[in-house]
C-alpha cells in the first residue's frame, strides 16, 4: 500500500510532486490518486499525467498507503474534516501545508498518529528542491523510507528533530527561492542600467550565481571565508560592500527571515 500516493489538492505543490512520482517513483500512473476540486484543473490533471483524479475526498483514498495534504493552510480544516472518515491506523500522512502543526492535524483527523509534516520549496517542482520533514512517532525505519522516497522525488531531503524547526525551514528553505528572486530581479535592473540588454543581464547574473553556488560546495570553505577572496582592499567588490554594511543589509536579511518565521506559527491562525 506504501507505494500508492493520494495526493489531496491540485494545486502547484500538488501538481507538481504528482509529476516527479509519475516520472521517477511509481511504477504506473494508477499508483496516484490526486483529490482536486476545481473541474477543469482536475481535468487538465487526468490528461497530463493519466492517474487517478477525484473532485472529492472519497473512499478511494483508502486504496492508497501515503496521503499527501497539499491544500492552502486556510484550507486544513475543511480538508482535514472530509479525510478523517477514510483513514485508517496504518495510512501514513504528509503534510506540506506551511504553518499546521501536527497536533492539529492529528486533532481533525480523530487522533491520528502517523503524520510526517515538511517543507518542500518551489525548485522542487523541476527536481532540484530541498524538503525539511519531520515525522512525531509511530514510524518504523521502513516508514521513513518510504516517505523519503516520495519526498525526495522532489530533490534533496532532511530529516529534523523537531517540529518547531519546521517553521524555521519555512522561512529559509522554503520562502528562499523568493527572497533569491528578489535580489535577483534587482540585480538584472542595475545590469539594464548599466547598458546590458535584458536577456545579457539575465545570462550573466544566472551564471554567475550557478558558479559562485558551485564554488561553494565544492571547496568546504565558508561563504566568509570566500567573500574575503573576492573582496580585495580598495576594489570593487568592497565598494559595494560598503554601501550594503552601511544599509545594514545583514540584519535587514535577518529581519525578513524572522518575519517569515514568526508569519509561518500563525499561518493556521
Amino acid at each position: 500500500m506504501e507505494s500508492r500516493v493520494a495526493v489531496i489538492g491540485g494545486g502547484n505543490m500538488g501538481y507538481a510532486l504528482g509529476c516527479s512520482l509519475v516520472h521517477k517513483v511509481l511504477n504506473k500512473p494508477e499508483d496516484l490518486l490526486i483529490v482536486e476540486r476545481k473541474g477543469n484543473r482536475a481535468e487538465y490533471i487526468l490528461n497530463a499525467l493519466k492517474c487517478n483524479v477525484e473532485q472529492k475526498i472519497n473512499s478511494r483514498v483508502r486504496e492508497f498507503g501515503i496521503i499527501v495534504v497539499a491544500v492552502k493552510p486556510q484550507e486544513a480544516e475543511e480538508a482535514l474534516h472530509e479525510l478523517k472518515e477514510y483513514i485508517f491506523e496504518r495510512h501514513i500522512v504528509i503534510s506540506i501545508m506551511a504553518g499546521v502543526p501536527i497536533s492539529f492535524i492529528s486533532d481533525k483527523l480523530g487522533g491520528h498518529e502517523r503524520i510526517v509534516r515538511c517543507m518542500p520549496n518551489l525548485p522542487g517542482q523541476i527536481g532540484v528542491g530541498i524538503t525539511v520533514y519531520f515525522g512525531r512517532y509511530g514510524f518504523s525505519a521502513e516508514d521513513y523510507v518510504a516517505v523519503e522516497r516520495v519526498l525526495s522525488s522532489m530533490g534533496a531531503v532532511l530529516r529534523v528533530a523537531e517540529e518547531d524547526l519546521i517553521d524555521g525551514a519555512t522561512a529559509i528553505s522554503g520562502t528562499g527561492p523568493g527572497y533569491m528572486f528578489y535580489i535577483i530581479d534587482s540585480m538584472v535592473s542595475a545590469a539594464v542600467d548599466l547598458g546590458f540588454s535584458y536577456r545579457e543581464a539575465e545570462s550573466m547574473i544566472a551564471e554567475f550565481i550557478k558558479g559562485s553556488v558551485e564554488l561553494w560546495l565544492q571547496s568546504d570553505l565558508k561563504p566568509d571565508t570566500l567573500l574575503k577572496m573576492v573582496a580585495s582592499e580598495g576594489g570593487t567588490t568592497e565598494a559595494a560592500l560598503v554601501v550594503f554594511n552601511k544599509h545594514h543589509l545583514d540584519e535587514i536579511i535577518r529581519d525578513g527571515i524572522k518575519a517569515a518565521y514568526e508569519r509561518a506559527k500563525k499561518l493556521i491562525g
